[in-house]
């Protein structure tokens, strides 16, 4: 049921009233209440009337106040959720949620329009809620730490790469609660980059190492980005690209490898399923910092440095992943494929035509590829591998496999020779899982590294033919 604020406020008068005839107070009920009232309306600043009349009450006067919300306005609200749990499937339906100010953003458009984006964290996640105008020079000041109660909705992003976009909308209220009314909420902290890869956020503080560093790039309008990479106390690395040419300037001629940095308001971005960071243009800032946590030495792992340890069974799509595997099925399809011959196109020929580039001139390559499926010991999942990887795998190159495909004729006799080469064994593996759209739907993972595990494998071909000595 809603809070009865006539109610509250007879029973907080009457508290102040008994504190006054005992001595304890001075002035009139009114006069008291009014200092009360000013005196946190100043320290908290955002305030409505009855927020601050709830503060007075459970502060001041020791009253428990029941904190459930009823619908305004005949709005139809859902009961509070966690940010982890919010997407567009309750679009359009009001949902309540708990949080802390985890950052403050203002600025103004390009046409003077001000604006603040607040970020809220409940400890499960993150989401940012815009503000425009005066609404913006209101909310600008609300201190970062401090618990609201947001009374909003999902809506369709209104940026590509957003999943939703969260609104208060004119049915809901952004307000700031009495830590004493509010569930128990985490302390607001750096987030590690293995969430950082999992969970995506839109503004991020990290303090890192820096563990590369490449000269400055330029885009294709002729404007300079600095690229370099990261890494935090976990170990886990993440490259990061600056796009702000002044910024890219400064950071190139300031800081250099082994140094510990803040990345001040960067934002996570996914390109070709590879998670990185970049900053949100004019906001970011790189600070050199002494960190409360020591940074280890670590070496940059290349591809790898975006990939997180996941055992098969967690993966979903878009997750790049370090996991041990075992092949244990090669599909019997073609091992290669015609490719585009003109430099830095992968795209495959047929009859003479790339889908990139048209007619191409020459002859086409011979790229490898092989498909299967591979398992971590509990979960099987199906795999691609393209290139230098297969070779490598099978031990011979790019045309060898061309002329012995093209000799035997047939996939499945052709993978059948090379079956115990790959089989059964155990490798170290990266790659980047996707959702295969147009096989049934299933996750796919395309390795980009495999690395055999030589001496276990030497261990398990022992042990199995012991094994198989002592049936005889």
């Amino acid at each position: 049921m809603a809070i009865n604020y006539d109610e509250l406020k007879k029973n907080i008068h009457e508290f102040i009233k008994t504190e006054i005839s005992e001595g304890r107070l001075e002035g009139t009920s009114d006069d008291v209440y009014a200092e009360w009232h000013e005196d946190f309306k100043t320290k908290l600043r955002i305030m409505s009337d009855n927020a601050i009349m709830r503060f007075i009450a459970t502060q001041k006067c020791g009253i428990k106040v029941h904190t459930s919300i009823e619908p305004v306005d005949g709005a139809e609200f859902r009961k509070e959720v966690k940010i982890k749990d919010m997407s567009l499937a309750m679009k359009k339906k009001g949902i309540e949620v708990t949080a802390r100010v985890a950052r403050v953003d203002t600025g103004k458009t390009k046409k003077e329009k001000d604006f603040t984006t607040i970020t809220l964290d409940d400890g499960t996640g993150s989401v940012p809620i815009k503000f425009w105008n005066e609404e913006a020079l209101k909310y600008a000041s609300i201190q970062k730490g401090v618990i609201v109660h947001v009374r909003g909705y999902i809506d369709d992003p209104f940026m590509d790469g957003d999943q939703f976009d969260f609104k208060v909308g004119k049915f809901g209220h952004f307000e700031v609660v009495d830590d004493s009314e509010a569930p128990e909420l985490p302390d607001i902290k750096e987030p590690t980059i293995a969430e950082i890869k999992t969970n995506r956020p839109k503004h991020v503080d990290l303090t890192c190492k820096i563990i590369k560093k490449d000269e400055l790039k330029e885009t294709k309008n002729g404007k300079k980005y600095a690229s370099f990479a990261v890494s935090d106390a976990e170990g886990e690395q993440i490259f990061v690209k600056i796009f702000d040419e002044p910024l890219a300037n400064k950071f190139f001629k300031t800081f250099n490898v082994g140094d510990a940095i803040l990345l001040d308001n960067f934002s996570s971005n996914v390109w070709k399923n590879l998670v990185s960071l970049q900053n949100n243009w004019d906001k970011s800032s790189v600070k050199q910092v002494t960190p409360q946590v020591a940074l280890p030495v670590v070496e940059y792992k290349g591809k790898g440095a975006n990939a997180i340890e996941k055992d098969l069974v967690d993966v979903k799509d878009g997750d790049n992943v370090r996991f041990v595997g075992m092949f244990t099925r090669l599909y019997a399809t073609k091992p290669y494929y015609d490719m585009c011959p003109n430099d830095k196109c992968y795209k495959g020929v047929t009859d003479g035509f790339c889908a990139k580039c048209g007619e191409v001139e020459g002859d086409p390559i011979p790229r490898p590829r092989l498909g299967g499926t591979i398992t971590d010991g509990e979960t099987n999942l199906k795999f691609s591998i393209m290139g230098d990887i297969v070779e490598t795998l099978l031990g011979i190159n790019a045309n060898q496999i061309k002329e012995q495909f093209d000799a035997i004729g047939e996939a499945k006799a052709f993978i059948e020779n090379f079956a115990d080469r790959v089989q059964g064994k155990w490798y170290r593996c990266e790659g980047s899982v996707k959702l295969d759209k147009a096989y049934r739907g299933d996750l796919d993972i395309m390795l980009n590294k495999v690395d055999e595990i030589v001496e276990f494998n030497a261990q398990t071909k022992k042990i199995t033919e012991e094994i198989k000595e002592s049936l005889a």
